[in-house]
């Protein structure tokens, strides 16, 4: 997912990167639940797979299939938006989620979680592990949302605009954060040449994809 996103993204399609995102996490969710459900219930299925024959290792397996499972749709859903952050190029965001799913809250909550419950306590800060960076992610994007409130799309980060809107809309004086240095003059200077002609040139470009497309033909 993450390549696909990226280069959706660079082009500012964000209604395809928002499509793409949804059906990966619907996909997730159709995949996920199901198997986390079976585990949950029998978790015996694992140990005929590789025939444990101590009942003692059997029921600790168990049992901590029983509580993992419970964490698994959340994550591969963390996974996801881990992926889905450093496709947007939001690096200290996916960074943040990272450490604190992997050593954070992973060890932080073994070492609090097992002087409660005993060794069992791992498996709950597993499950831990999984569900905060989510929470993390839920909690960053409604900052977002705060701060750029007439420029972010709901929970997805994406600016509520499209790259037609930008092309033809934008005033010509206007200064576009997203555009820097070299490239900032470059379209500066187009847009000063076309200025008035732009729509005779749009027409032209135009008649010449129909041509183009009627020789195909």
């Amino acid at each position: 997912m993450t390549p696909i996103v990226a280069v959706f993204y660079k082009e500012k399609d964000y209604e395809a990167v928002e499509y793409i995102v949804r059906r990966s996490v619907l996909h997730i969710l159709i995949i996920s639940i199901p198997v986390s459900i079976l585990f949950a219930v029998y978790p015996e299925l694992f140990t005929y797979i590789f025939t444990l024959d101590d009942p003692a290792e059997a029921e600790i397996i168990c049992t901590a299939l029983r509580i993992t499972s419970l964490g698994l749709a959340a994550r591969c859903l963390s996974l996801l938006l881990s992926s889905y952050t450093q496709a947007i190029e939001e690096n200290r965001l996916a960074s943040l989620m990272n450490i604190s799913e992997e050593f954070i809250v992973a060890f932080g909550g073994a070492i609090v979680l097992t002087s409660i419950y005993g060794a069992i306590g791992i498996w709950y800060a597993l499950v831990l592990a999984d569900i905060v960076p989510i929470i993390i992610y839920a909690i960053a994007s409604l900052i977002f949302q705060i701060r750029n409130e007439e420029r972010i799309r709901a929970i997805l980060l994406l600016q509520d605009t499209n790259t037609v809107t930008w092309t033809y809309e934008r005033g010509i004086d206007e200064v576009d954060h997203y555009l820097h240095g070299e490239k900032k003059r470059f379209i500066l200077k187009i847009e000063a040449m076309l200025n008035e002609k732009s729509p005779v040139a749009l027409q032209s470009i135009d008649r010449l994809h129909e041509n183009v497309m009627k020789d195909e033909d």
